[in-house]
């Protein structure tokens, strides 16, 4: 058995392993194998086919294959749900997958009724089958309430029948006294009840309130209908609005309350500066505004103090608590005119806003202060427009005088002439203007060309009466009495140099000190002043080797200089030895210090040897020499065309020679050659000299000077050409600076002289050497020159050697030269006589023999005229006795009188006054002097009055008569013409010294034709040239067709009484506008433009919190803009709350809405609210309204033009949300055309259907 067993067991194996192929096939989701399909074993090969389960599709067939006794997929294909599609959509409500995910097979929806609607339908739910969605769509119907019974009173806006949900009722209470008892008005809620209980009618009562704070003034338990309540508060409280309240049926009107008294911060307080929004009483807040307003108090900041005195102008604040708009008045003054530069033309505005600039011009005769421009600022326009009257005050004319009747003020364009004194230029009579800018030029009376005018001298006097002095002349002076002259000694000298004074003359007081004072081997360290007064100090520096013994000061002590002293403390050498023919090259001085070095220099015609000497140990080292060297020329040079001089053995330094041209050729130089130490002087030429007997030769050459004017082209100077003539530097011309050829002759040649401002450097009479190799003619201003004398001279100088400066053309000392033998008398300046001036110039020392002559000042006469040195003294001086002389009596004068009591003879300076018959007017001075025996200059009497004025002819005279019928100098006479005529010509005539000025003519008035404007057909009533009575004329534009031009002036015009026609006449004007006016806070929608055509309108806005007052836009009309429009601060309440398209406002609307208030907006049906559906009074501004966005709408006619249909459902009309999504498909047979997909979104009632074809 067992045996068997194993047999059998091991055949089953053998078996098995032998049989190929798959076993059963693998189970799939959702599918199964048909019974047909199934097989006991499957061979590798074998496809299984599976079938979905109900519900369930696949798209294609679902297979395993046997591979290699595997069971292998074939594909991807799955068993998956069965769509339904859209469940569809039912009105009134929306629906949501209670299981599932997708509407496919075995998923649920549910349907739920929106609010305010309930469901109609027994079953709410679909649910997808095999063959789609079962159960038809629910149905819900709109909530109802039903209205209840009204009470006694009581009525409302709606019957009996049923109220839907969102359904108001109103009630109101129709008994006198009454009021509702609960709402005014009632809705129908969602579920199906009302939002209140009805109310009804009850008498209007108010219970007495409880008051915080205050005490109620007529206490009392009820109140009834419009019963007041009158209550005061505490102190540091205020009634909440008014301190009365009003029974009403909504309650107390206002609310009794009180309120802590506060300040707040002002509504426009923009334009302030608040730190906080709530004070307190007693808190301060500084009130800060913004640029381009002000305060109450005219100050850009306050401080306000937060009282309990509220007032609705303060609003509790110790002041207006308000920043204002600074503006300025339109300036007005005298000859001033404003112009506010706009884009047409001026506007005649009366208030500028801040920071808004003005352009203003003055009238004729007037001129701006500053700048034509000014800006409106705080205080006002700056810079201040003001406009000044153009005058010039009568000016003062030195050295001449006005020629007619002067004024003090001279107004615009008003003039004066005036008349120099003799020796002043000019000569001829002056007129001077007064200008914009003052007189049109300075008057001036200058001396003649190179003359002075007498300088002015306080306290002192001239030794001349002259007023003006001619070139060259010298000036003595001296000072008055406890004075005198700046310069050293008592009086003084100036020089007239080519117009100007040498110096400026000046008299000081007799304590101070003039000149400085020569201290011995010292010099001034630092000084500026030209005079020192009493107890005044210079400060000195010892020359080397010497050193102050004590004080470096001079001390100016009562007119006299306290020097310093220096010492030597030093070794030190003494001058110099003397040298003869050589002068050192500085100054004098008396001592050398130790090491020192001294130049010597040589006369002409001596050479030096050794040129320097050594100051060693107290000794001058070895003495220099000058040694006497001459060297002789040379032959004289040969010179073309010319003969030789004769000749000579030997030519020494200082000989001449002369050279002469043969005939027909002339000299060119100097024809004298001097050998100058072996050198021969400049040697002349020989030139051809060709003319004919009119011709002149070369022009003669100028000694010291050149002519300037250019050759002629063939280089012949015939009869009638000139030649100018320039002296060199330092000379000036003497004579004609032109010669002339004159038949082969030339005039007179001028001369070259030394000008003032040079000095010639002469040696002295008896010998003498000054310093260089080469001895000079002329030296600059500032020049020094060092001399010494002779053998057996001396200098008049201390020292062997002397030193001489050339200052504005005079040398500071004259050197002079005198024997050793001659004995040294000599006199100090001469003694001062008071009245008198020395007619020399000033000196220290006068050698004995010297003459000074004296000249007494004015009204002064002199005893003793000259003085003379004698041994070192001066004879007895003169004196100057006061001379005056009596006048006789004054001349007559003819219509004069004299004032006061007449004598024969007048004493010095006595005045004498005339007066004329009231029939004239004097001429002149009315004050006469006596003044040195003579009456100063007389005047006269002069009749200057005019006879009646002459007749005028068609005219007459309108100006009164003088009271006494004396037509005066000065009177003035006006004309007017008669009717018809006008008047050519002043209207006025002016009396002027006895002659009436010009009379004006009256000539007849007419109407002259004018020439016809283009575009312009006058029509005359008849034709002619001259109208003298009234002829109306009309003209009108028949060619101005367009409506862009008018006609620019009166459409009638008629010749008027004056003979001018009434209005110019009229042309055709293209219309247009300029650039449009600004607007305060607003500014323009469009960009600006130059030029605006007729009736083109511009838009303006108006800034954040302002809104128009009017019209927001301007219309170009006729030429001219329309009213500019007003951009006004925005109110604090707001109006009715706008209207939102498709959107109703919840509750009851007020008239006004105080700022805070809110609006609710309810969208209407299938439309979907934008933004905030509440809005909110803001300082007088709503908020962002909402929007309610369109729902789309797709009609069965549009599906079928685009043949479509709905893909989940069918329906004849589709309201799609804004936002929300529809699905389309293509009707059998069609398929998509174009870009637009099935699925749709719905985009404010706007959908773009895709089109199937």
């Amino acid at each position: 058995m067992k045996l068997k067993f194993i047999l059998t067991l091991w055949i089953f194996i053998f078996a098995v392993v032998l049989v190929e192929g798959c076993d059963n096939p693998p189970d799939m989701e959702n599918a199964f194998i048909p019974e047909e399909n199934k097989k006991a074993v499957y061979d590798n090969g074998d496809v299984v086919k599976y079938q979905c389960h109900a519900g369930f599709i696949s798209r294609g067939s679902v297979q395993y294959k046997c591979v290699n006794d595997v069971w292998e997929r074939v594909g991807f294909r799955t068993c998956q749900p069965k769509p339904c599609g859209h469940p569809g959509d039912t009105l009134n409500a929306a629906f949501r997958l209670i299981k599932g995910t997708d509407f496919v097979f075995g998923s649920t929806v549910q349907y739920i009724c929106n609010e305010g609607y309930q469901m109609a339908s027994r079953i709410s739910t679909r649910n997808c089958r095999e063959n789609g969605w079962d159960n038809d769509l629910p149905h819900c119907e709109v909530v109802t309430c039903v209205p209840e019974e009204l009470t006694e009173g009581v009525t409302s806006n709606v019957g009996s029948d049923p109220v839907t949900y969102g359904g108001v009722i109103q009630f109101q209470c129709n008994l006198p006294n009454s009021k509702l008892d609960g709402s005014e008005e009632i809705f129908c809620t969602a579920n199906g009840q009302w939002s209140s209980k009805f109310p009804k009618c009850i008498e209007i009562t108010c219970d007495a309130p409880t008051l915080t704070h205050g005490t109620i003034l007529n206490d009392q338990p009820t109140y009834r209908n419009n019963d007041d309540l009158r209550y005061n508060c505490d102190k540091g409280y205020k009634p909440l609005e008014r301190p009365i309240a009003k029974c009403t049926k909504r309650g107390w009107s206002p609310q009794p309350q009180c309120q802590e008294v506060t300040c707040e911060k002002p509504v426009n307080s923009d334009f302030g500066d608040y730190s906080k929004s709530i004070y307190h009483v007693g808190e301060q807040a500084i009130l800060k505004c913004q640029s381009g307003y002000k305060t109450i108090t005219n100050t850009r900041s306050v401080t306000l103090t937060c009282t309990d005195n509220w007032t609705s102008e303060t609003k509790g604040w110790s002041m207006n608590p308000y920043c204002y708009p600074i503006t300025c008045q339109r300036p007005r003054g005298k000859g001033l005119r404003v112009k506010e530069v706009d884009s047409w033309g001026v506007y005649p505005r009366a208030v500028f806003n801040y920071d808004q600039e003005i352009v203003y011009f003055c009238d004729s005769g007037y001129k701006p202060e500053t700048h034509q421009r000014a800006k409106c600022k705080f205080d006002g326009f700056e810079p201040e427009p003001i406009c000044h009257e153009i005058v010039c005050d009568l000016p003062i004319i030195e050295n001449g005088r006005v020629t007619e009747k002067a004024k003090t003020q001279y107004k615009h364009n008003q003039g004066l002439n005036y008349q120099c004194d003799s020796n002043f230029e000019p000569e001829r009579p002056q007129r001077l203007t007064c200008g914009k800018n003052g007189w049109d030029k300075l008057p001036s009376c200058t001396a003649k060309h190179g003359m002075c005018t007498k300088p002015n001298l306080p306290n002192g006097y001239f030794s001349s009466k002259k007023e003006v002095y001619d070139n060259g002349s010298n000036v003595l002076y001296a000072c008055s009495p406890k004075y005198k002259p700046s310069t050293e000694g008592w009086w003084g000298t100036i020089q007239c140099i080519s117009g100007q004074w040498s110096e400026t003359p000046q008299c000081i007081p007799e304590d101070s000190c003039a000149t400085l004072p020569t201290v011995i081997n010292a010099k001034v360290k630092d000084n500026k002043s030209s005079f020192f007064p009493h107890g005044s100090s210079v400060h000195y520096e010892c020359l080397e080797p010497s050193e102050f013994e004590k004080e470096s000061f001079a001390t100016c002590t009562e007119g006299k200089w306290k020097v310093p002293n220096c010492i030597l403390r030093v070794k030190y050498c003494e001058t110099p030895p003397r040298v003869e023919h050589a002068v050192i090259m500085e100054p004098f001085q008396r001592f050398y210090r130790d090491g020192s070095r001294v130049e010597f220099r040589c006369e002409e015609t001596y050479e030096i040897k050794v040129e320097y000497m050594f100051c060693e140990k107290g000794k001058w080292s070895q003495k220099p020499q000058c040694i006497l060297q001459t060297k002789p020329c040379d032959e004289p040079p040969y010179v073309d065309n010319a003969i030789s001089p004769p000749r000579q053995s030997v030519y020494e330094n200082g000989s001449k020679v002369e050279y002469k041209c043969h005939t027909n050729y002339k000299i060119k130089g100097d024809k004298d050659v001097f050998c100058e130490n072996g050198q021969w002087s400049q040697i002349p030429e020989c030139t051809l000299f060709e003319r004919t007997h009119d011709n002149c030769g070369e022009p003669p050459a100028l000694l010291n000077g050149d002519t300037i004017s250019e050759r002629p082209q063939n280089n012949v100077y015939k009869h009638g050409d000139k030649v100018k003539y320039q002296c060199t530097r330092f000379y000036k011309i003497s004579g004609s600076s032109e010669i002339t050829c004159q038949q082969g002759q030339w005039t007179k040649l001028p001369t070259c002289h030394l000008t003032d401002m040079r000095s010639s450097s002469k040696v002295p009479k008896k010998g003498g050497t000054l310093s260089g190799h080469h001895q000079k003619e002329v030296y600059d201003s500032g020049s020094t020159v060092y001399y010494a004398c002779s053998p057996k001279y001396k200098p008049l100088t201390e020292g062997w050697w002397g030193t001489t400066q050339c200052i504005n053309g005079q040398w500071s000392d004259s050197p002079q030269c005198i024997s050793f033998r001659a004995r040294s008398y000599h006199c100090d300046a001469p003694p001062h006589i008071e009245h008198a001036v020395i007619i020399a110039p000033y000196q220290r020392f006068y050698q004995n023999g010297s003459r000074v002559e004296f000249r007494c000042e004015e009204t002064y006469e002199i005893k003793g005229e000259y003085i003379f040195c004698e041994n070192g003294e001066w004879s007895q001086k003169p004196e100057c006795i006061l001379q005056t002389k009596l006048c006789d009596a004054p001349p007559h004068v003819e219509h004069a009188t004299i004032i006061g009591p007449l004598l024969n003879e007048y004493n010095d300076g006595s005045q004498v006054e005339y007066s004329c018959e009231e029939t004239h007017e004097i001429q002149g001075q009315k004050l006469i002097f006596c003044e040195k025996g003579q009456w100063s200059q007389i005047p006269e009497c002069i009749n200057d009055n005019c006879e009646d004025p002459p007749a005028l002819e068609n005219g007459d005279t309108i100006s009164e008569r003088p009271q006494n019928n004396v037509y005066k100098h000065g009177d003035k006479v006006k004309y007017q013409c008669k009717q018809f005529y006008k008047m050519s010509g002043s209207s006025d005539i002016t009396c002027q010294r006895g002659q009436w000025t010009k009379l004006p003519t009256c000539l007849r008035k007419d109407c002259v034709d004018y020439k016809k404007t283009a575009k312009i057909t006058p029509h005359y009533p008849f034709k002619k040239t001259v109208y003298t009575s009234k002829p109306r004329t009309s003209a009108h534009c028949p060619e101005c067709a367009s409506p862009d031009t008018h006609l620019n002036g009166e459409s009638q015009i008629f010749c008027t009484t004056n003979g001018n026609w009434s209005s110019p006449f009229p042309t055709c004007k293209v219309l247009s506008c300029g650039s449009p006016p600004d607007v305060h806070k607003g500014k323009l929608l469009s960009p600006r433009k130059k030029s605006y055509r007729e009736g083109e309108k511009v838009e303006y806005e108006c800034e954040n919190k302002f809104h128009f007052q009017g019209q927001s836009y301007v219309q170009c009309r006729r030429g001219r803009w329309t009213t500019t429009p007003v951009c006004c601060l925005a109110p604090t309440f707001c109006g009715q709350p706008p209207v939102v398209t498709n959107a109703d406002i919840e509750g009851w609307t007020k008239s006004s809405y105080d700022s805070g208030d809110r609006v609710t907006y309810r969208c209407q049906k299938f439309y979907e609210v934008e933004g905030s559906n509440t809005i909110t009074c803001t300082r007088g501004e709503w908020t962002t309204l909402p929007k309610c966005l369109e729902p789309c709408t797709v009609t069965l006619d549009d599906m079928k033009r685009n043949n479509l249909r709905l893909r989940f459902r069918e329906s004849e009309l589709v309201f799609i949300k804004h936002n929300e999504y529809c699905e389309f498909a293509c009707i059998d047979g069609k398929s998509l055309k174009g870009n637009n997909p099935l699925r749709l979104k719905c985009n404010d009632g706007k959908v773009n259907l895709p089109v199937c074809g």
